[in-house]
């Protein structure tokens, strides 16, 4: 008598339903992986933002509240109103995903067709540097400066040489601010960089009694550009 044991008996697993599982896994390790990411981001922009309010706040400190306006327009749009009755204003801070603008203008900085700071302008990056100190965030951001001419500034009648004039006044200007940052303030060299722009991307700025908005185009940006590459010791340079 033949007896047969089927509890023994082995079937082949279904090849579709192997491959199910394989996706099921795969799919969800890759939401995991998203979620991980998406809650570094946005740690990262809280903690940026933090920082970019701790700018504001340390700003109007030592600059005084009517020298520094805030812009909040965001990338790629500007907001006019910002940029109106700048009369007592040192410098105005933009806001970027993940980085904050000094723009000095009003001849903070230089006077008409130079590229010598004016004391002033010594004083005015001295302040800014101590803004950076209070943070505690020297050593964890990125200076990048940009310097500015307007074509009142040029005595050359033909567009070309104009356009390299303003152009080589603007790199002056920007060098000029790095020098000063790198040997009198002692920021690390390697963490910034300068560069002119000429008398072009000029702020939307209207003013009747300068008619090409020369107080306040002639100016210098300097970007501080926050790292993210470690947390940790980011967030313990924000206050409490």
């Amino acid at each position: 008598m033949i007896r047969h044991n089927l509890g023994n008996l082995r079937y082949p697993a279904n090849p579709y339903l192997v491959l199910a599982d394989m996706l099921l896994a795969t799919l969800f390790a890759f939401i995991l992986y998203a979620l991980v990411l998406t809650f570094q981001a946005n740690e990262k922009e809280v903690i940026i933002r933090q920082q970019q309010d701790s700018v504001e706040q340390v700003a109007r400190q030592v600059f005084g509240p009517q020298a520094v306006r805030l812009d909040k327009s965001g990338p790629g749009r500007e907001s006019r109103q910002v940029y109106q009755n700048l009369d007592n204003v040192s410098f105005i801070l933009k806001r970027d995903a993940a980085s904050e603008k000094f723009i000095f203008v009003n001849d903070t900085l230089f006077t008409a067709r130079s590229a010598r700071l004016t004391a002033g302008g010594r004083e005015a990056l001295g302040k800014m540097v101590r803004i950076l100190d209070a943070l505690g965030a020297g050593q964890y951001v990125k200076l990048v400066i940009e310097g500015y001419s307007v074509r009142s500034e040029s005595s050359q009648p033909l567009q070309k040489n104009r356009d390299r004039e303003l152009q080589t006044l603007s790199t002056e200007r920007a060098n000029a601010v790095l020098n000063q940052l790198v040997f009198a303030h002692n920021i690390p060299a390697e963490r910034v960089l300068a560069a002119g722009s000429g008398w072009h991307n000029a702020l939307p700025y209207h003013d009747a009694l300068d008619r090409h908005n020369d107080r306040v185009n002639r100016r210098v940006q300097i970007e501080v550009r926050f790292s993210s590459r470690d947390l940790d010791r980011q967030r313990a340079t924000l206050e409490p």
